[in-house]
């Protein structure tokens, strides 16, 4: 189906958006920040003509994420906000919780966004426009869920996409988690499922004899022969959401069998038919849009409805099972009453349990042993089920983090491919990204579990990437797969996906620790292996309203802390601080917000760098250590008439002791960007900080030389038209 849409819009232009707007004070951030009451999360951009769009998850006060924010914008630096996208369900949608990240892509003359929804087995939708200001929905919606036989868990979520001109479809790609591993198996798709059963009575709701379950829960799909779950007293082919089972079940024969009476029951699927056997005679068929296929990880589940039904009454069967079998085939009439317990057939069954000498091993060795939960129990050759919490299963090894591949000529309707990257190297994966650079391919996604010390930092959490030489992989772990960074375990920086800008590429992303903004662009570089890092985007000059300071000679020699070790040169300034102690000398300015440069030589220093927002007792200071190649933002006091430093964040591995470096410090609200010979090295947040005061010099022990000095303040947020 195409991309039609609801006659009703889901989107309402509220008149206290611009009430808030216009009443709302200069906000704090790096760049971007929504204005009060509003707060922001993770976010896309989307290009229209010479105008940017950015859309991000947004929150009103005791609401998370029920409205997609907006904002505009011509340079990426100047924002003027829009009203918001209503994303949020009612109550019972399958959108009614918390809206997931999206993308905005253009098709067919018309606006297309995909947003998640955080509920049960995370699932994501559609929304079009013809204007990228009037939004609707979907009536397909959910578009894209969890479906197996390639993907499982409960992850699915954060579509990016991109269209293909020469193959003439679009390809999207999805975080998700892989159908689990283990075993495996030959596709299940034309299958049969048999059982012979004894019903402890024909009251029982929900409970399933024989199931085929692929994935974990909630996003588990099933094939199942089901006792009374629609309607009571009828045997019923159970499935996810009854996807593939029929609703009106009125007319489906009653069963009438005692607890001492065996009972054949089977189901086979063929096409998209589905037909229903009792003793070897036909007692429903019907057809479905699509059947399920099974294949590795799929677990075989008796007397539990499935692996993820909820905790009510009706999801055990209660009875015996003297036999069960699956056949990777859908068998006629015939063949199935020609079937007995503990005899050969033809064709032989794919799996096979006889439960005899207390077994639970399937006689065929395609499945792994099955192991007896609750009160279940076999004796007499028959698997015991008490209807309360018994239950038969056979293990699986669980799904990974994958970045799942889906192909579609239309964004509605999307094949399912196996992942394009999966790894047990990351515990989860959110908000993927892909592009080419100079003949090799990348994915971006970040993961909030998967703290790692890599790139020189340490506990560090954030946007990692792998390459490839082809768009659909293989893919491979960099040695330094950590593109965007928080330190220590924090959520610095976050959810970082690009842009093209001009003639480069721009990694954006938001910011946390704080008020959370979006954050600073910053330009993507490529080595001659192929590995990424991020430079300083020169638009930011963009920002400067005008250059405060140039000239060292400017500087008062009586402006030092530690009154000794300072001199100045025609166009440098020297410090020789002594061994142990930390000099800083401080320049006529006091700007909020800046942006500080300078080149430092360390000579035979352990360590310099510049001090900002320095109120005469606290500041925040970077500096770069000679001995351990190490960055590092501190928190600067004076204690006792010296300056000393508590560590907030650190990057490793910057060459410190090479000769001079370049250092660029932006100051802008509540963050700080540290960048080393205009490479950047991190981000911090830093909300104690005075909202003023001077900027300065640092030297510690021993020799260093400053060049270059070069301060700019930045214009206020909240400026903007």
């Amino acid at each position: 189906m195409g991309l039609e849409v609801l006659p009703q819009t889901c989107v309402v232009v509220l008149v206290v958006f611009f009430l808030l707007l216009l009443s709302a004070e200069c906000a704090h951030g790096q760049i971007y920040q929504p204005p009060a009451p509003y707060s922001m999360w993770d976010t896309w951009l989307f290009k229209d003509g010479d105008a940017y769009h950015l859309f991000f998850l947004q929150s009103e006060p005791g609401v998370t994420w029920n409205t997609i924010g907006r904002a505009v914008s011509k340079d990426l630096l100047h924002w003027r906000p829009l009203p918001p996208i209503l994303s949020k369900g009612p109550a019972g949608a399958w959108d009614h919780d918390p809206t997931l990240t999206g993308m905005t892509v253009k098709h067919g003359g018309a606006y297309v966004m995909f947003y998640g929804s955080a509920t049960h087995g995370q699932k994501i939708g559609v929304m079009r426009s013809p204007d990228l200001k009037t939004w609707e929905k979907h009536p397909d919606n959910p578009t894209l869920e969890i479906r197996p036989p390639h993907y499982a868990g409960g992850d699915w979520r954060d579509m990016c996409t991109f269209y293909d001109a020469h193959e003439k479809r679009w390809h999207g790609y999805v975080c998700a988690q892989t159908g689990a591993q283990d075993p495996q198996l030959p596709t299940i798709a034309d299958k049969t499922l048999v059982a012979w059963v004894y019903l402890a009575n024909t009251e029982q709701r929900g409970g399933s004899c024989l199931t085929l379950n692929n994935g974990n829960p909630p996003g588990d799909a099933f094939d199942a022969i089901v006792f009374g779950e629609k309607a009571p007293g009828r045997w019923m082919p159970g499935s996810e959401f009854w996807r593939r089972t029929q609703d009106d079940q009125a007319a489906w024969p009653l069963e009438t069998a005692g607890p001492e009476e065996r009972v054949q029951i089977a189901i086979a699927y063929a096409g998209n038919t589905v037909t229903v056997y009792r003793n070897g005679e036909q007692c429903v068929r019907y057809t479905v849009d699509a059947l399920a296929s099974f294949g590795n990880g799929t677990a075989v589940v008796m007397g539990l409805r499935h692996l993820g039904a909820g905790e009510n009454s009706g999801r055990f069967f209660a009875g015996l099972i003297e036999e069960a079998r699956v056949y990777n085939a859908a068998l006629d009439a015939e063949t199935i009453r020609a079937l007995e317990p503990g005899k050969p057939s033809t064709p032989a069954p794919l799996a096979q349990w006889t439960f005899q000498d207390g077994s639970t091993a399937d006689a065929m060795g395609t499945f792994p042993d099955g192991q007896l939960h609750g009160g279940a129990f076999i004796a007499g050759g028959r698997l015991h089920l008490d209807g309360v919490d018994d239950y038969f299963a056979t293990p699986t090894r669980g799904p990974k983090a994958c970045v799942a591949h889906l192909v579609s000529a239309d964004l509605i309707a999307w094949d399912y491919l196996p992942p394009v990257f999966a790894s047990t190297d990351f515990v989860d994966m959110e908000v993927p990204d892909y592009f080419e650079l100079n003949g090799r391919h990348y994915l971006l996604f970040s993961s909030g579990r998967s703290r790692k010390d890599t790139s020189g930092r340490v506990n560090a959490t954030g946007t990692y990437y792998v390459m490839g030489d082809h768009r659909d992989g293989p893919y491979r772990v960099p040695p330094n797969p950590l593109l965007l960074g928080s330190g220590r375990g924090r959520f610095d920086n976050y959810v970082g996906r690009t842009v093209p800008f001009e003639d480069t590429r721009l990694l954006y992303h938001h910011t946390a620790g704080g008020p959370v903004t979006w954050g600073i662009p910053k330009v993507v570089r490529q080595d001659e292996d192929g590995g990424l890092w991020l430079e300083y985007w020169p638009g930011l000059k963009g920002l400067e309203t005008r250059v405060l300071f140039e000239d060292p000679k400017a500087i008062s020699l009586d402006d030092q802390t530690e009154t000794t070790g300072w001199t100045l040169q025609e166009n440098a300034v020297t410090c020789r601080a002594e061994e142990g102690r930390t000099a800083a000398v401080w320049l006529p300015v006091t700007p909020a917000d800046a942006m500080v440069a300078c080149t430092v030589a360390l000579d035979e220093c352990a360590s310099a760098g510049i001090v900002w927002r320095w109120d005469g007792e606290r500041g925040a200071g970077l500096t770069v250590n000679r001995e351990t190649d190490t960055a590092a933002v501190g928190a600067i006091a004076l204690v006792d008439g010296a300056l000393v430093s508590t560590l907030i964040d650190d990057c490793s591995a910057i060459e410190a002791a090479a000769g001079s470096r370049h250092l660029r410090v932006v100051i802008r609200a509540h963050r700080a960007e540290v960048y080393i010979d205009d490479r950047w090295i991190f981000g911090t947040s830093l909300p104690d900080l005075p909202a003023t005061g001077r900027i300065g010099l640092l030297a510690q022990s021993g020799a260093a030389t400053f060049t270059d000095l070069r301060v700019a303040e930045l214009e206020k947020l909240g400026t903007d038209s």
